[in-house]
């Protein structure tokens, strides 16, 4: 069997950092103490906030592609190198053809294996696991995986119909901890290193309502809600449950840690950094808490970037690598979660690149 390494990290973050302020000054001074609760300073959106629609040339696979450059920029290789593509996004630019077939095709690589995944913060554990053992079984060499998510147009979305500055305090939640960004990195199999040494995606869903879900755009609501009074009536378009992130998303840490623990054996202690889902301020400081380890070896990314779902991670990871922080030997736990319907995953990574 092949080892596995990540040889390359990029990310990408569209338009100037947004403040509280400027939020506020655009959907009301509730923002900026939401914000400051939840700990978010600035973020970035795809969309211009005078208008609220996307600025010209923003998209979903635009901003994947930028990730995408990046990281294989890093790696030092050409995209006609990759054998595969993995992606996971909540936001895709379209029902169907997958966002990532348009990455690829803005790549100019034609062709490769390409998978999508429709998942928000836990897609990275499932990339994980799908790249790490094809690239071990020498199914393929050279893999791209992708967390990008445009959560910005639907701000006008849920605005649609509400009154002026009578917004509902899911939505104001939504819109004071979101951010859009893409983050990636290249995983190669044609190393002698061990850099990536284990990788689990669980789900714990059933029996667990849903604490984010958008509704409009799938096959139950496929152009959407047709009359205004949809939009009046709570949980109708978009259910975000906050309250249950805050007293079950621990839960999931809880899981992954005892995983690492229990079944795998590692000790904790002896991990340099933790990337936690950059789901919230609050939340990630319990992660050291609920871990048992040092808050210094945990990772927030969260205030300068806010939740970029899927790509959160992604985006942190690379911000220490550009940052010269990693250097060869450490030892990461990256740990992706997801409350929408209750996922969890860890993954194991020994840094084989050189700062």
């Amino acid at each position: 069997m092949a080892k596995v390494e990540i040889i390359g990290t990029g990310s990408y973050l569209p338009g100037e950092p947004i403040s509280n302020e400027q939020l506020a000054a655009v959907f009301g001074r509730e923002v900026i103490w939401l914000a400051e609760m939840l700990g978010a300073q600035t973020r970035h959106f795809g969309i211009d906030l005078n208008n609220l629609e996307l600025r010209p040339g923003e998209s979903n696979a635009n901003m994947a592609t930028k990730a995408a450059y990046q990281a294989l920029s890093n790696a030092n290789i050409d995209p006609h190198s990759l054998d595969l593509i993995v992606m996971a996004t909540s936001t895709p630019d379209y029902p169907f053809p997958a966002t990532a077939l348009f990455v690829q095709e803005q790549l100019g690589i034609p062709a490769c294996s390409v998978i999508e995944l429709r998942s928000g913060c836990g897609g990275m554990a499932q990339a994980f696991m799908i790249a790490t053992h094809l690239l071990a079984a020498g199914t393929a060499r050279k893999a791209l995986l992708i967390g990008s998510d445009l959560i910005s147009p639907f701000v006008s979305l849920f605005r649609m119909n509400e009154p002026a500055r009578e917004f509902n305090k899911e939505f104001l939640v939504s819109l004071a901890m979101f951010g859009d960004g893409a983050g990636a990195l290249v995983l190669s199999g044609d190393s002698d290193r061990e850099g990536v040494l284990d990788c689990l995606s669980m789900s714990i869903s059933t029996g667990r309502p849903a604490a984010m879900l958008l509704k409009s755009g799938g096959a139950l609501a496929p152009v959407g809600f047709r009359k205004a009074e949809d939009w009046q009536v709570p949980n109708k378009v978009f259910n975000h449950d906050f309250h249950a992130i805050l007293e079950h998303g621990p839960e999931l840490i809880q899981l992954a840690r005892d995983w690492l623990l229990q079944q795998k054996g590692y000790d904790l202690s002896a991990v340099d950094y933790f990337i936690p889902p950059q789901v919230n301020g609050r939340l990630i400081d319990l992660t050291a808490q609920h871990v048992g380890i040092s808050q210094s070896k945990v990772i927030s990314d969260f205030a300068r970037v806010g939740n970029t779902v899927s790509a959160s991670i992604y985006i942190a990871l690379d911000h220490l690598n550009r940052q010269k922080l990693l250097k060869s030997g450490d030892l990461l736990v990256l740990l992706p979660a997801e409350a929408t319907k209750w996922l969890y995953g860890a993954v194991v990574v020994r840094w084989t690149m050189k700062a």
